[in-house]
């Protein structure tokens, strides 16, 4: 113990001795500690955060590859498949996301909007906020009239308050 004060005691009377070398060294430190932070701070938010799902460890994205093709989306067919497979998955959902030109009223404008299957948001324990969620009713061929839209495109479409 006597040996670590006798350090300490020597490492401030040379900090003193060179207070241009200590505001360096304290200043380089400062700044490395504080660029550590914001760098752990960015890939936490984007890599390490969990999802905000219920049982996010248990979500898997698939994607399907095909010679002319490294990655892409799995098709519909397949996800039926999968889910007629007793074991593959506890539940399997898919969804895809494109661009659209909304018309209407006022002038044209470019969205992005997805296809999803009927139970994505209840696997994801997601509920809209007002209406009702996609149920199995409206699932198969002409039955795809159903639309659910978020709150900030619902207030800069239509202007809706609330």
């Amino acid at each position: 113990m006597s040996q670590l004060l006798q350090d300490v005691r020597l490492s401030l009377r040379r900090m003193r001795r060179e207070p241009v070398f200590t505001s360096v060294v304290v200043a380089t430190l400062a700044l490395a500690i504080g660029a550590t932070t914001a760098v752990f701070s960015l890939v936490y938010q984007v890599l390490l955060k969990p999802l905000p799902y219920p049982e996010p460890q248990e979500l898997l994205r698939l994607y399907q590859s095909t010679p002319q093709r490294e990655r892409g989306g799995v098709a519909y067919s397949y996800l039926q498949a999968w889910r007629e497979r007793p074991g593959a998955f506890q539940a399997i959902e898919g969804a895809t996301a494109m661009d659209y030109t909304l018309t209407g009223p006022s002038a044209a404008q470019r969205v992005r909007a997805g296809l999803a299957t009927p139970g994505l948001l209840s696997l994801l324990g997601v509920r809209p906020e007002r209406g009702q969620d996609f149920g199995p009713e409206s699932q198969g061929a002409g039955r795809d009239r159903s639309v659910l839209v978020s709150h900030a495109f619902w207030r800069r479409v239509w202007a809706a308050r609330g």
